[in-house]
């Protein structure tokens, strides 16, 4: 029988790991990164039907007025943003907002041109920053992060230890990793401790 008295509430994968505050070793001019989970957000993937990208491009810009992006690249505006993930997939993302909505818009803005599942609760988001984040980053991922090489803008999928990762650049010093939400805490365990010797600041959800 459904417990109505005591429903179930939704939670996020890091709960038991996720402590805002500083940690690590600092220096004298305070901790070098900002290790965050980005908990407001709705995630969607979507495919191109019948792998035919040219009609979902073609959706894409006419429904939401964004660019379907290349391999390896992201897209986005004010509202949302888009993210190459693999063979005719991407990720869209849009702050602020639930899965069912997205889904909803996305569903109205491309109609047959693409297979749509709202991954908003498979998936999580963590959001490194700071000056050392390249550094940071660069002792567990096998990718060239030097911004004339990885630019803001630019995505991979990559393995982080032994997690699958979707990284992307946000910002000079800003990236984002989406895994499953089975290894979302592994994932964090891991940058926490490659964070450690340049000490780190989780804030507040």
């Amino acid at each position: 029988m459904l417990d109505t008295a005591n429903p179930l509430i939704a939670q996020s994968p890091l709960a038991a790991v996720y402590h805002p505050g500083v940690h690590g070793d600092p220096g004298p001019d305070g901790p070098e990164v900002v290790l965050s989970e980005v908990r407001d957000r709705a995630l969607v993937s979507l495919m191109a039907a019948a792998n035919d990208t040219d009609a979902l491009a073609d959706a894409v810009k006419t429904g939401l007025g964004l660019d379907l992006p290349e391999p390896n690249r992201t897209t986005q505006d004010h509202t949302r943003l888009l993210a190459f993930a693999g063979l005719n997939k991407w990720y869209a993302m849009q702050p602020g907002s639930e899965g069912p909505s997205l889904m909803r818009t996305l569903a109205d803005a491309l109609g047959e041109t693409a297979t749509l599942a709202d991954q908003s609760h498979g998936q999580t988001v963590l959001e490194i920053a700071g000056e050392a984040a390249r550094d940071v980053l660069a002792k567990g991922v096998a990718v060239d992060l030097d911004p004339k090489v990885f630019a803001v803008g630019d995505a991979a999928a990559v393995p982080v230890n032994h997690v699958h990762v979707l990284l992307w650049r946000t910002q000079l010093d800003t990236y984002r990793l989406m895994c499953m939400r089975g290894f979302a805490r592994d994932l964090w365990e891991f940058l926490s401790a490659m964070a450690a010797p340049v000490g780190y600041r989780v804030p507040a959800v």
